[in-house]
Parts: C-alpha cells; sequence; structure tokens
C-alpha cells in the first residue's frame, strides 16, 4: 500500500462515511495515466470509479515528468507531491506545499485525461500551507486532502439543511 492508501481509506470510510459523491484516485493510478499520457490508459485505468458522478475527486500528483517524451530516468520517480483536486463547483485546482509559480505538468495532463464526461476548465494553482523542508510533501498532501475533505462534507451539509 502507499504512503497515502491508508490514509486515504481511513478518510473515505470515517471522514466521509463513504459518501459517492467523493472519490480518492490513489498515488499509483495516478502516476500511471501521467507516465502514460493516454487517453485510452486514463479511461481503463479509471472508469470503475465512476468519474463523471463524482462532486469531489482528490488525487496526489507526482512531479516525475508528464508523458513519455518526458520522463526522465534519473527521476522516474519524482521528489515531490502535491494534491489535484477536482471539484465539480470550482473545477481543478493544484494545491502545492513547495513554492511553486504554475500547475505541475503533470496535474494539467491528469485532468486532460481524466474520463469525467465533460470538458475541464484550466487547472488553477491554489495557495496552500508551506513544508519547511525537503521531505514532508506526502505528509502535507495527507493533511491537505482531509481538509478540503472536510471543507466538502460541511458545504454539502450545510446546503442540504438550507434546502430542507
Amino acid at each position: 500500500m502507499h504512503w497515502s492508501g491508508f490514509f486515504e481509506e481511513y478518510l473515505r470510510v470515517e471522514v466521509a462515511n463513504n459518501d459517492p459523491r467523493v472519490c480518492f484516485v490513489s498515488p499509483n493510478v495516478a502516476f500511471l495515466v501521467a507516465q502514460s499520457g493516454l487517453k485510452e490508459i486514463a479511461e481503463e485505468l479509471l472508469t470503475t470509479l465512476n468519474l463523471p458522478e463524482k462532486e469531489l475527486i482528490l488525487i496526489p500528483v507526482n512531479d516525475a515528468g508528464a508523458g513519455p517524451s518526458q520522463l526522465n530516468y534519473n527521476k522516474a520517480v519524482g521528489n515531490h507531491w502535491s494534491l489535484l483536486v477536482i471539484h465539480e463547483g470550482t473545477g481543478p485546482f493544484e494545491l502545492n506545499s513547495v513554492e511553486a509559480r504554475s500547475v505541475s505538468s503533470a496535474a494539467k495532463l491528469i485532468t486532460a485525461l481524466l474520463p469525467v464526461g465533460k470538458t475541464l476548465s484550466d487547472v488553477k494553482l491554489l495557495r496552500s500551507p508551506k513544508q519547511s523542508n525537503h521531505s514532508d510533501c506526502g505528509v502535507y498532501v495527507c493533511a491537505m486532502m482531509e481538509t478540503v475533505l472536510q471543507a466538502f462534507l460541511v458545504d454539502a451539509q450545510v446546503g442540504s439543511s438550507v434546502r430542507s
């Protein structure tokens, strides 16, 4: 199980109570999709997740070169993780715990390849907490997943009580 696998499972079961509107794409699958650069591979790997039905999709993204033409074998596994969030209301955005001036190429490519049944807007880079070293990005991705998920669940709860 990948570093975030246990935590994703915890969030899905314990925090979101298996909410069918929420989807976690594993880091392994996201990495494979980004490295392949092929819509067919993305569809084959992600079809069972029913992404068009989801309101919130959380995807850990690795900074290894996106697509087979960009793969640098000295950096084949990358050295940093960020969080790609696909939210029905706000569109796609990336949260990155290091100073970044633009959205990662992997986040852009994964967004373009996702079989969500509609064209997504450009990925936006949002401000997020910054790590003070070069080794805590996985911890930051987990913390950001939890924060985004909890905000989504609170907004959904408030929205349903207003409609009642």
